[in-house]
């Protein structure tokens, strides 16, 4: 299968998990999204929101109680093994960035679940972890668009030498940019 069918199936699969939602058909909601979630691991694109698109059909079918067992189990690792497969190339900062972005719509949706579950401990609880994880997904911003910006200008460095011993020689929108580099 190439990459762009992969991603075609995926698309199928993830329009016949909300068609079968749509009819009240839960569980089989959930089995088609797993069968696209199996494929994502293997695509070359990450796809970032749609990986919670499952976890609402847990609660509607009755099976809150698999809900948290699902996501460490099975949902956490795939997100991960897409990161590193997609993001191979990219700081370990920035693989965190995405990783606590995907954790953040997974608590989210916990959190909305338990809620509706009337389970208050479990609301608290996803609710604490989505805020530490907000806060740490903060932080990993700023130090992703950091690191990113020190390898754009190591890599401009190669070419033009330092900023600070070549400032002339750096195209002046260029020394604005890096100008922390000087």
């Amino acid at each position: 299968m190439q990459h762009q069918d992969i991603d075609h199936e995926i698309s199928r699969l993830t329009k016949a998990s909300s068609a079968r939602a749509k009819n009240k058909d839960f569980n089989g909601a959930i089995t088609e999204f797993d069968k696209a979630l199996l494929l994502m691991s293997q695509s070359g694109l990450f796809y970032g929101r749609k990986y919670v698109k499952a976890i609402p059909y847990f609660q509607k079918a009755g099976r809150y109680s698999e809900l948290e067992e699902y996501c460490d189990r099975v949902l956490i690792p795939l997100v991960e093994k897409n990161i590193e497969d997609v993001f191979y190339d990219k700081p370990v900062v920035t693989k965190e960035f995405f990783l606590v972005g995907v954790l953040v719509n997974i608590y989210d949706k916990l959190q909305l679940c338990a809620k509706r579950e009337r389970v208050e401990g479990d609301f608290e609880k996803y609710g604490k972890r989505l805020d530490s994880l907000m806060a740490e997904q903060n932080t990993l911003r700023v130090n992703s668009e950091r690191e990113s910006l020190r390898l754009e200008y190591n890599d401009l460095a190669k070419f033009l030498g330092e900023l600070k011993d070549n400032y002339e020689n750096w195209p002046k929108t260029l020394r604005e940019r890096f100008k922390e580099f000087s």
